[in-house]
C-alpha cells in the first residue's frame, strides 16, 4: 500500500531537495562510506516522513476510500528477477 499511499505527499516534495539528497546516499555509497550513507539515508527517510505527515495531518482516516487509491500494482517498481 506505501506506493499508493505516497501519491498523498508526492506533489509536496521537493524536487531538488530529494535530488541533493540521493545524490549525497550515492556520494558515501560510492565513497564505502557506510556511516556516511546510513546518516544521508535517514535524513532523507526522515524527510519523507515529516512531509507524508504534514500531507496527511488534515486528513482523517474516515476521509480516504481505498477505492481512491490509485492500483498498487501499477505503481510498484519493476525488480530483475535472479537467475
Amino acid at each position: 500500500m506505501r506506493p499508493a499511499t505516497n501519491t498523498v505527499f508526492v506533489d509536496l516534495l521537493d524536487r531538488e531537495a530529494v535530488w541533493a539528497q540521493h545524490t549525497v546516499i550515492y556520494h558515501a555509497i560510492a565513497d564505502q562510506d557506510p556511516e556516511a550513507a546510513r546518516a544521508a539515508f535517514q535524513n532523507h527517510v526522515g524527510y519523507l516522513d515529516d512531509t507524508r505527515r504534514k500531507a496527511l495531518a488534515d486528513i482523517s482516516a474516515t476521509d480516504v476510500f481505498v477505492a481512491t487509491l490509485p492500483d498498487s500494482s501499477r505503481l510498484a517498481a519493476s525488480r530483475p528477477r535472479a537467475e
